[in-house]
Order: C-alpha cells, then structure tokens, then sequence
C-alpha cells in the first residue's frame, strides 16, 4: 500500500534546549508504507494528536503534536535510538538512551524552567533514576532491571525525609510510610503484591 504524505513535514525551530535538525524525524523521507492517526488527552488537559508509522506492519516511529502542530514526542521502536518529548514552545522536557531495545545511556527530565528534575544512568535496561523537586532537593530514586521493571523506590519530601521505600522484587511485606515530620502515616502488609488485611491510616497529629 502506497501513502502519500500530506502536510506531515516537521518543521525544525532551533532553539536554546529546544528542537535540532538531528532530532525530529521527517517520515516521509523514512518510507514507511501506512500511517494511524489519534487524538487523545492528557492528565492536565492537553490534547495532542498522535501518529503512528508503519513499515511492512511493524511500528517504527510514533510522533505526537499539540493543536498548533507543534512536536510533543517522538518514540521510536528500533533496536537503537534517543526518545525526545518537548513543550508547547519548543523547549525539550526530556531525553532517553535506548540500545538493543533498552535504556542503554542517559535518561534526562527538564521543567518549564529548564531545571534538571529527572536523571538515569543505564547499562542493558538495568539502572538508577533520581527525580527531584523543581528547587533541586531529591524527590525520589529508583532502581530498575531490563524491560523497565521498577526494583526498588525511595521517596523523599523537600525536607529530606524519606517516606516511603518499596521493594518490589517481595510480594509479601509490610508497609510503612510517613508524613514529612517522620511521623506515620499509613501502615499495612502487602501479599503477592496486593493490600492485605488491615491498613491503618493516620492524620499528621497522630490520631
């Protein structure tokens, strides 16, 4: 099947952190021979129109845009390549290594602001990933395996208090977590991964 690519042409805005000729993919210079098409919304309300390249049936490349046409993301599903997603004016949000099908390199978030606010380090899909609050105190860490299977987490309020740490390689534990002042605020068992028995929550005061 033939496809004739109609107003599909991304065009390049270089600016400060934002969009390069080496990144954006011009599909109809990839020969992909059939193109989906959707709209969908995000959690905050954007609506972003999504296209899905094909080559001989597999999916190689996914791109998405906001209303003006502007690039939101573009994914692609080869052995090896760099995922990008940008904001409504070009500026880039975030930044991934991939290699034989894995995170293999760099992973990097950015705010509105251009502060760092996610960064991972791979090797073989297996890694670390810290994320941090928009003032630059950790928010969280991870560890993940190969096929990006989550390990472990540690969560952390601005203060430096952790909250909650979760190993997920135990499907039966029990569970703790804590408001910022070190005080408790839930507690509960976990069985096959799932909520089990009694949980109690509290309120910051301690009742």
């Amino acid at each position: 099947m033939k496809v004739i690519f109609t107003c599909l042409t991304v065009f390049i805005v270089i600016i400060s952190f934002g969009l390069t000729a080496g990144q954006v993919i011009d599909p109809a210079k990839m020969g992909y021979d059939s193109v989906r098409m959707d709209t969908f919304t995000t959690g905050n309300g954007t609506v972003l129109t999504g296209r899905s390249y094909y080559k001989h049936g597999q999916k190689q490349l996914r791109q998405t845009f906001f209303s003006k046409g502007k690039i939101s993301s573009q994914f692609l599903f080869t052995k090896d390549h760099v995922d990008y997603s940008w904001d409504s004016t070009g500026r880039m949000i975030y930044q991934c290594e991939y290699k034989n099908f894995n995170k293999d390199g760099e992973e990097t978030g950015w705010d509105e602001q251009g502060k760092v606010i996610l960064k991972g380090v791979y090797k073989n899909g297996n890694g670390k990933a810290e994320h941090y609050y928009p003032t630059g105190e950790l928010k969280r860490k991870e560890i993940v395996k190969e096929n990006g299977i989550l390990v472990s987490s540690e969560d952390y309020c601005l203060n430096g208090m952790m909250t909650l740490k979760m190993d997920y390689a135990l499907p039966d534990q029990e569970v703790k977590e804590y408001f910022c002042t070190g005080k408790l605020k839930r507690k509960g068992s976990l069985k096959n991964g799932l909520p089990d028995g009694e949980w109690i929550f509290y309120h910051e005061d301690g009742t």
